[in-house]
């Protein structure tokens, strides 16, 4: 038997060693349709770089946007209609299908106003400190810590009014928040607060509930700031 598998063995690694070798084929072992000068053009024409450059410009990163995209056409629409003109393509046309209605904050920012003025967050400098879906609202409140918001806290709390200060996931409490009648959430959740601790999670749960619309603000900082 010991000899029978070592011959089973010998036999499945010959077999399959070939097939490896062959993925190993050098290009230009491999024939096409196209002439060597074709495709030696294709290859000079083509540039990671360019294509690295583009895919950088078109990331989903957060930015502010000037109010023109909303009403006109949006940055990265129009940035591949120049790129395709850009290309010697022609006749570029942009279709529109149906309405969207889109949330755009023009302003945001989150100050703290005593004993030490101090401006903690504005979406010029992150955008995205500012929540997705917060409402338009010019709020001043007293500050208060309510932990990770663990059962039972926040029923014990006067919250009226009040903006919280919490390691949750701003989502998590929101419908409590609604109901102890909260001004707003400034929220320093993130999943690895200890080995990250400048990280600022992109939480898009934005300014909502299970109940529908909040009229809570949600700024989201670092654990560290928090």
């Amino acid at each position: 038997m010991r000899s029978l598998l070592s011959g089973l063995f010998l036999t499945i690694v010959t077999v399959l060693i070939p097939s490896v070798a062959d993925s190993q084929t050098a290009w230009y072992y491999q024939w096409g349709l196209l002439p060597d000068k074709t495709i030696d053009h294709l290859i000079g024409a083509s540039s990671g770089e360019q294509a690295y450059n583009s895919i950088a410009d078109l990331s989903d990163f957060n930015r502010k946007r000037d109010p023109d995209e909303y009403s006109g056409t949006l940055f990265e629409s129009q940035y591949v209609v120049d790129k395709l003109k850009e290309y010697g393509l022609e006749e570029i046309n942009i279709e529109r299908f149906g309405k969207t209605k889109l949330y755009h904050p023009l302003k945001g920012e989150l100050t703290e106003l005593s004993p030490h003025p101090d401006k903690i967050a504005d979406i010029t400098d992150l955008p995205f400190t500012l929540v997705p879906g917060s409402p338009e609202t010019d709020t001043d409140g007293d500050l208060i810590y309510i932990g990770d918001a663990s059962t039972g806290t926040i029923d014990k709390l006067d919250l009226k009014g009040k903006i919280v200060l919490t390691s949750a996931r701003p989502g998590s409490i929101m419908n409590a928040l609604n109901q102890k009648g909260a001004g707003g959430i400034v929220s320093f959740y993130s999943p690895r607060p200890l080995e990250n601790q400048l990280m600022i999670p992109d939480y898009k749960g934005g300014g909502a509930s299970r109940n529908g619309p909040s009229s809570l603000f949600v700024f989201d900082i670092s654990p560290r700031e928090g």
